[in-house]
C-alpha cells in the first residue's frame, strides 16, 4: 500500500506529480484498485497509462490534456465514470475543488 501522505506516487511504472494520495487499495486476481486525489493548481506529470482502466469520481474538476495535446476542462459529480483506454498518454490538474476517484486497472 502507498502511503496517502506522499505527495507523489507509483502509477503505470512511472512519477506522477500533483496526484496526492494514490493509494492501492485490496484488488482481485484481474484488477488493481486505487485511490486517487488531486490537489488543485499542482500539475500531474506527463505519464501514460498502460493498461485499460475505469475511473469512478467522487466530483471535481480536472484539466486534462490527452494524446492529441487539447486541454478540455471537466467537471466530475459523485459517481460520474469512464473509460481509459490503455496506451494514453496525459497530464493535467485540478482546477475547482479537490477531485478524487476510485480506479480499476484491468491486468
Amino acid at each position: 500500500m502507498i502511503d496517502a501522505g506522499k505527495t507523489c506516487a507509483r502509477f503505470a511504472h512511472s512519477r506522477r506529480s500533483g496526484c496526492h494520495g494514490i493509494r492501492d487499495l485490496p484488488s482481485p486476481a484481474r484488477a488493481r484498485q486505487q485511490y486517487w486525489t488531486w490537489e488543485p493548481d499542482e500539475p500531474v506529470a506527463m505519464h501514460v497509462h498502460d493498461k485499460d482502466s475505469i475511473e469512478v469520481f467522487f466530483g471535481g474538476q480536472l484539466l486534462p490534456r490527452g494524446n492529441d495535446g487539447h486541454w478540455e476542462t471537466k467537471a466530475f459529480q459523485f459517481a460520474d465514470a469512464r473509460f481509459v483506454p490503455g496506451g494514453r498518454i496525459g497530464s493535467g490538474h485540478a482546477v475547482s475543488g479537490s477531485p478524487r476517484a476510485v480506479v480499476l486497472e484491468l491486468k
